[in-house]
């Protein structure tokens, strides 16, 4: 039986990494948002500016069933495409503090890019493969030195641990050789051209979301 959907939803793309869901109106305009029309949306990461990619369906909501459902705030104006502005500036200054202390107190842990919400102090630090250890002093550092209460965001990829022949592939046919390899993560880098501001955005293959804070 295909689940009727109680209110007006959409398929909202948002983040860096390009992570799409479901995301209700809380007020539903008289004309229906369309694709590619840019709006402020509450999901789990905070408040954040998407783009629309359609009209949901209810054979979406069969398919993404576990997907938490957000909230379309508004539709996108000047005044918070600005803030975005100010906010990527800002992220540049984090990115750079968190890169510095992850050197520091994380070595080994690639630090890919930062994203700050729209409201609040969240933000999200995106980090290549999965981080081992205990990640709370490196990201209460941050948070001390930047004033961010930041979530760690691993993006996998499936790149494979140094040494070994599995992982992700791309088509270029020396993959696995020389500069194309999964052994520091050039394959996964290789396979997805897209950057993140200039630095190499890897494959979105899973995502492990790794609570941040400090539990204060």
């Amino acid at each position: 039986m295909v689940p009727v959907m109680a209110h007006q939803e959409y398929l909202v793309r948002y983040g860096k990494a390009g992570d799409f869901g479901r995301f209700y109106a809380v007020r539903p305009p008289a004309v229906p948002w369309r694709r590619g029309e840019r709006v402020v949306v509450r999901g789990h990461r905070g408040v954040e500016v998407g783009t629309v990619l359609g009209e949901a369906r209810a054979g979406h909501a069969a398919f993404l069933p576990n997907t938490s459902v957000g909230a379309v705030l508004r539709a996108a104006g000047p005044g918070d495409e600005a803030a975005l502005a100010r906010l990527g500036r800002r992220a540049d200054e984090v990115y750079r503090t968190a890169l510095a202390l992850a050197g520091e107190m994380a070595p080994g842990l690639v630090v890919m890019d930062v994203e700050l919400m729209l409201e609040g102090d969240g933000g999200v630090v995106h980090v290549l493969g999965e981080p081992g250890g205990d990640l709370r002093p490196w990201v209460d550092a941050v948070r001390a030195r930047c004033g961010v209460r930041v979530t760690v965001e691993s993006v996998s990829g499936g790149v494979a641990e140094p040494g070994s022949d599995e992982g992700a592939r791309c088509d270029r046919p020396d993959c696995g050789e020389g500069a194309c390899s999964t052994k520091g993560h050039g394959c996964a880098t290789c396979a997805l051209p897209e950057l993140f501001q200039g630095r190499a955005r890897p494959g979105v293959a899973g995502q492990e979301r790794l609570d941040a804070g400090s539990g204060g």
